[in-house]
């Protein structure tokens, strides 16, 4: 089988961020020797700048590249900050984009057999449904078409209608919602098949069992070299610190970002440290929080590209910290999952736990009190060392056995079979 990923945030290994559907592409090329190609936007949602040049001027075009082998075809967007009017514009045109170029593509390419639709935002799987409807009609080829849910939007969207005041903006927000529920249960109905990434989406799409199947993250070992890297400023603030605890990931309001920041207001100043790695619609919040409440233990250190976060940075703390929301109850998958199970340390979840086997393999801690998470991370740093490497290779283990790239590929290609 060959394969279609379309995905509007996938980047290839060098960028920061996820590179899920990389990582599955090596999989099932190395695996059944598939041909794939991924369509992604040439625009990072984590630092809101071009990361690829196609075109200076508003276009329809786009570009392709290779690395190591996997194919990414980079669309022309426009450019936004935050969620707004403009966000919405570059989902509706990266999914036009798409669909206009895609019997262009499959002349110039290959013709699929099967175009995996992923969201987080519905408009480019309803766009790769029917792109994979119109080569179907013409090719007279069977096109299975997937849909891939990796963040529940519709859901996700509830927060800003509680968080919105003006009375217009809330019913915009919930036309928006309305269209993208409509939006996700047309793709439930009509896909072939149904992957998710958090055990709601399975929930949800009850209805649709027999299509479903739960694949998470996925990872894959990459050396980097970078045995000679030296970031002066990181490392003074790590001989400052005992127990040094780090995030890396996007600062959005999805994250107990606040409440972990605060709770270092109430931990030794001289022993207890955190570094906050990263970008996002949220990040000038979090910076006013710190300097308003004259925290002076939690340092901001910028954007980072993925491969010093995931072989320079995190190799270096001691604990790494994944804040999920206590106000939106959604499983939201985690990239940086994949990245701190890699390191062997403590992983500690802030807020609502997002995966049954954290419980297992880390702590969490399931109170917003910032006195409250202080305490426990007092009492954290202080298990037994044995206690907390038991720990860190249970969660070495369900990395490698569970999550690989090539075991994930491999129930990809046979769930799609079937």
């Amino acid at each position: 089988m060959d394969f279609w990923i379309i995905n509007h945030y996938a980047v290839p290994p060098e960028f920061y961020s996820g590179t899920r559907h990389f990582d599955l592409a090596k999989g099932l090329i190395e695996n059944y020797n598939s041909k794939v190609l991924i369509f992604a936007s040439n625009f990072s949602h984590f630092s809101f700048k071009y990361f690829i040049e196609v075109d200076k001027k508003l276009s329809f075009r786009y570009i392709k590249k290779s690395y190591d082998g996997v194919g990414f075809l980079f669309f022309n967007v426009p450019s936004y900050k935050g969620n707004n009017i403009f966000r919405f514009f570059n989902m509706l045109f990266f999914s036009l984009s798409i669909y206009l170029n895609s019997l262009k593509i499959s002349k110039e390419e290959f013709v699929p057999d099967v175009i995996i639709g992923s969201s987080v935002h519905p408009f480019a799987a309803l766009s790769a449904y029917f792109i994979a409807k119109k080569l179907k009609k013409i090719y007279k080829k069977d096109i299975k078409f997937v849909f891939e849910e990796r963040d529940l939007w519709p859901q996700y969207l509830y927060h800003f209608l509680q968080k919105t005041k003006n009375p217009i903006k809330k019913f915009a927000l919930i036309i928006f919602f309305e269209i993208l529920y409509l939006i996700q249960q047309f793709l439930y109905k009509n896909s072939d098949k149904l992957i998710f990434l958090q055990k709601k989406g399975l929930q949800n799409a009850k209805n649709y069992s027999n299509k479903s199947m739960l694949l998470f993250q996925v990872y894959r070992k990459i050396d980097y070299g970078l045995d000679n890297y030296i970031d002066k400023e990181f490392e003074e603030i790590r001989k400052k610190y005992r127990h040094l605890f780090c995030f890396a990931g996007g600062i959005t309001v999805s994250y107990a970002i606040k409440e972990i920041i605060l709770a270092f207001k109430y931990l030794d100043n001289n022993k207890f440290g955190f570094i906050i790695f990263g970008g996002g619609d949220y990040l000038d919040e979090i910076l006013k929080i710190i300097k308003e409440n004259n925290i002076q233990n939690v340092f901001y250190l910028g954007f980072k590209r993925k491969e010093l976060i995931r072989n320079y940075y995190l190799k270096k703390v001691d604990f790494l910290v994944i804040p999920c929301s206590f106000e939106i109850k959604i499983d939201f998958s985690s990239n940086k999952l994949i990245d701190y199970l890699e390191q062997r340390k403590p992983i500690i979840v802030i807020g609502y736990n997002l995966l049954d086997i954290l419980n297992e393999i880390g702590f969490v801690i399931e109170d917003k009190e910032p006195t409250t998470i202080a305490y426990k991370l007092t009492e954290i740093v202080n298990f037994d060392p044995e206690f907390l490497k038991n720990k860190v290779n249970k969660g070495y283990e369900y990395l490698i056995n569970e999550l690989d790239y090539k075991i994930a590929a491999k129930k990809l290609f046979e769930f799609i079979k079937s």
